[in-house]
C-alpha cells in the first residue's frame, strides 16, 4: 500500500475503521469491475483486516453506487453467518474511475460467530415486545379501542356468575401478512396504529460475550417522527438496542 498508508482502528471492536493512503491510492490502477476490485484487494489483506478466507467470503454485496460526477464507485459489503445478518456488520471500499482503491471503511467484529442456539421467542413474540419498550402508548391507545373485557373460560364448579380477563394487548393479535421465510424467518405484520408494515427477522448481535441470537423489529410510528430499529434477544425478550431512524437538526445557537 506504500508509505503514508494510515489505519484507524475501532476501539470497540479493534477492526479496521478506516484504512486510507495520504495523498494517494491503496492500489494501483487495475483492470476489471469495481465489485471485483474491491473483493481483491480485501483478501490480499485479510490479516491486516483480522478476518480469515471464511470470514471474508462471508461479506456479500449489498449495495453499488457510482458516482456520476467523479467515477468513484462505493462498495457496501454486509455479513452474513448461515444465511443471517450480523447486525451493522459492514465493509465499504471506494474505487475510483482508474481501478484504483481510494480507501476502506468498516464496522464489524473479527471472529464473530453463528450463535448455536435456536430462537426461543417467534417473530410475534418480539414485535409485541418491542412494541411495548418503545411504542407503549400506542399499544395502550389501540387496546382502548377494544372492549375492555371478555368471558373467560367457564369458571370452576362452585364459582359465581361468569370469569372476567382483560384482553390481551393488540399487539399479541398482530394480523401477519406475509409468513416466516428464509434463514432470517423474516415476518411482516400488518402496522395497525403503525405508518407502515411491522418486519421482523433474525440477526446476529455481536457481544463482548459472544454472539446473541435477536429479532431485529422495525416500527415506524405515525404520529412522530420515528422510525425505529428495535432488537429484541430471541432467548430471553430482553431489549438489546434501540435507534430511531430519523436524524433532527438541531439550531447551535
Amino acid at each position: 500500500m506504500g508509505a503514508g498508508t494510515q489505519v484507524k482502528f475501532s476501539p470497540r471492536s479493534q477492526s479496521i475503521a478506516h484504512l486510507f493512503r495520504v495523498n494517494g491510492f491503496l492500489t494501483q490502477a487495475r483492470a476489471g469491475a469495481p465489485a471485483a476490485i474491491a473483493s481483491q484487494f480485501l483478501f490480499e489483506n485479510g490479516a491486516l483486516f483480522g478476518l480469515s478466507p471464511a470470514e471474508l467470503v462471508s461479506f456479500t454485496p449489498v449495495r453499488e453506487a457510482k458516482d456520476d460526477g467523479t467515477g468513484v464507485t462505493h462498495l457496501y459489503l454486509g455479513q452474513r453467518l448461515n444465511g443471517i445478518q450480523v447486525f451493522q456488520s459492514v465493509i465499504k471500499t471506494h474505487v475510483d474511475a482508474g481501478g484504483r482503491v481510494i480507501s476502506v471503511e468498516g464496522s464489524y467484529h473479527p471472529g464473530t460467530m453463528p450463535p448455536s442456539l435456536a430462537p426461543r421467542l417467534s417473530a410475534r413474540d418480539a414485535a409485541t415486545a418491542a412494541m411495548r419498550s418503545t411504542v407503549p402508548d400506542l399499544v395502550e391507545k389501540s387496546a382502548r379501542r377494544l372492549p375492555p373485557f371478555v368471558s373467560a373460560a367457564p369458571p370452576q364448579s362452585g364459582a359465581r356468575g361468569t370469569a372476567l380477563v382483560p384482553v390481551g394487548l393488540p399487539a399479541e393479535d398482530l394480523t401477519e401478512i406475509v409468513p416466516a421465510g428464509g434463514p432470517d424467518r423474516h415476518t411482516v405484520f400488518a402496522p395497525g396504529l403503525l405508518a407502515d408494515p411491522i418486519h421482523a427477522n433474525l440477526v446476529i448481535f455481536p457481544s463482548p460475550n459472544g454472539s446473541v441470537l435477536a429479532w431485529q423489529v422495525y416500527l415506524h410510528a405515525m404520529d412522530r417522527q420515528a422510525a425505529y430499529t428495535v432488537l429484541i434477544d430471541a432467548s430471553s425478550g430482553n431489549l438489546l438496542y434501540r435507534s430511531n431512524g430519523y436524524r433532527f437538526a438541531t439550531n447551535p445557537n
